[in-house]
């Protein structure tokens, strides 16, 4: 072998693996793109995931303004609580309407909310309801938190006069409810907006929704207030229906559609998204 063929077959090899690297150099833009790729589609996926469905909202429809109020808080007399944590199991309904829209109350007469500041602490009814029903007793305490605007005596009126109801829960005998001022099993508490989505937390009810959280049920107060429009009955029926509803969560009920065009909707039903073909309804049991 002459000596350029030697120095010939000593380069081949060479230039064989310079060619081999020149080639994979040239994937490497390649493979940064589908890894931005994938990343971008990712980043996308969980923003969507948070945004809609289920257990994550966007955001909501902006509360309806009005005149501000002169907020009383209640007597001394009641007990004070202080906002507990947030990291709790949790339930709540999707979007109203799209963002934007604006809310008018259901009655012209209903208090023009404008929400307070959140303070995280409740004054608790301290009386005590009777036993109604005839099944395992689950009791509850009602709260209201200080900045509101709402009496806790009444509050809790209006929701023992719910849950008594032969049309609520305790209706097919299958349990029994009491209200009582401490070691409930159960805590109603009315909430301003902000207080609500730190209590309904890792939920996003986004100022606007009403959520049960494990062992509290946390009522929206602008809900309380307005009501939505998508509900087409008067505000006491509404305040029965998100009574209801979220205490059906606390039980153990998921949500279910409407039945058929016409018919009363179910009260696990999320008829403060919409009503679609059905009428409003309140109640567990209607018909009793």
């Amino acid at each position: 072998m002459t000596a350029r063929g030697r120095r010939d077959s000593v380069a081949t090899p060479t230039r064989q693996k310079r060619s081999k690297r020149n080639r994979l150099a040239a994937f490497v833009p390649l493979g940064i793109l589908v890894v931005a790729w994938l990343a971008a589609a990712c980043t996308s996926s969980i923003a969507a995931d948070r945004a809609t469905g289920e257990q994550g909202a966007g955001a909501e429809p902006a509360l309806t303004s009005g005149s501000t109020t002169t907020f009383e808080l209640p007597t001394p007399s009641t007990t004070s609580t202080t906002l507990g944590s947030a990291s709790r199991p949790f339930y709540r309904s999707p979007p109203l309407t799209a963002p934007g829209t604006t809310l008018t109350p259901v009655n012209p007469t209903v208090l023009a909310f404008v929400a307070p500041a959140s303070s995280g602490q409740f004054v608790t009814a301290t009386s005590e309801g009777q036993v109604a029903g005839r099944g395992p007793l689950q009791t509850y305490r009602v709260e209201v938190e200080t900045t509101l605007d709402f009496d806790v005596a009444e509050f809790a009126e209006i929701v023992d006069r719910t849950l008594r109801s032969p049309r609520s829960w305790i209706g097919d005998g299958s349990i029994s409810l009491q209200r009582v001022a401490s070691g409930a099993n159960l805590r109603i508490v009315l909430a301003t907006p902000d207080t609500t989505d730190r209590l309904c937390a890792p939920l996003r009810t986004n100022n606007y929704f009403s959520c049960r959280s494990g062992d509290d049920v946390v009522i929206n107060a602008s809900r309380w207030a307005n009501a939505t429009t998508a509900w087409q009955s008067s505000i006491d029926d509404y305040r029965a229906y998100v009574i209801n509803h979220e205490v059906g969560h606390f039980l153990g009920y998921g949500h279910v559609g409407c039945p058929k065009a016409g018919a009363l909707a179910p009260v696990m039903m999320q008829q403060t998204k919409s009503i679609g073909a059905c009428s409003p309804n309140s109640w567990v049991y209607p018909g009793r």
